[in-house]
């Protein structure tokens, strides 16, 4: 908010004092001053800084904001801002292979799906990480084209273990898989 002294030049600087009046509740608003000295004619700026309660609920909240002369308070002003609440919608991850079972050579086709909500989340880099029934985790990355699906292939040696391989697929954050997971498995016979 800026604040303007619009006293004539043969006045003396003035102080004003900073409130605000938030939403009803466990709202709090902290000014980066206190009070706001002003020679006659010029202007500074303030900030309030907002926070609202967790588990507000979605929606426009509005904010009163009023500068006074300490010396004189008829002399103020007043404005008003709007706070948006908005929860972000839940990170939506699935992962599948195209076949539950397979032989040792074959190509796993590993799709995952990103969305928020129900939106499609594109130019997300996920990863796989492909367990073998052994231990062994072999992490392999990808990007969501439009759709919010990347499809991830993980060719099979010849001299695949047999067993259950698990798939543990999510957002990549230093390319490795986490954030947001989602698991499936096929196995090798």
């Amino acid at each position: 908010m800026t604040v303007t002294d619009n006293d004539s030049s043969s006045c003396a600087p003035a102080t004003f004092n900073l409130t605000d009046v938030l939403p009803s509740g466990s709202w709090s608003g902290q000014w980066n001053t206190a009070v706001l000295p002003l020679s006659p004619g010029k202007s500074g700026s303030v900030t309030l800084t907002v926070a609202s309660p967790a588990g507000t609920a979605d929606g426009y909240y509005t904010l009163a904001i009023f500068a006074s002369d300490a010396s004189a308070n008829t002399y103020a002003a007043s404005s008003s801002a709007t706070y948006l609440v908005s929860a972000p919608a839940a990170q939506v991850v699935s992962v599948a292979t195209n076949q539950t079972s397979y032989l040792p050579g074959q190509t796993v086709s590993i799709t995952v799906t990103m969305a928020d909500g129900t939106v499609p989340e594109a130019g997300t880099n996920v990863a796989v990480t492909v367990t073998t029934p052994g231990g062994k985790g072999t992490t392999l990355n990808g990007t969501t084209g439009s759709n919010g699906v990347a499809l991830i292939n993980y060719k099979l040696s010849r001299r695949a273990a047999t067993g259950t391989y698990q798939v543990q697929a999510g957002t990549s954050v230093l390319r490795t898989a986490s954030v947001a997971g989602a698991s499936t498995s096929f196995s090798v016979q």
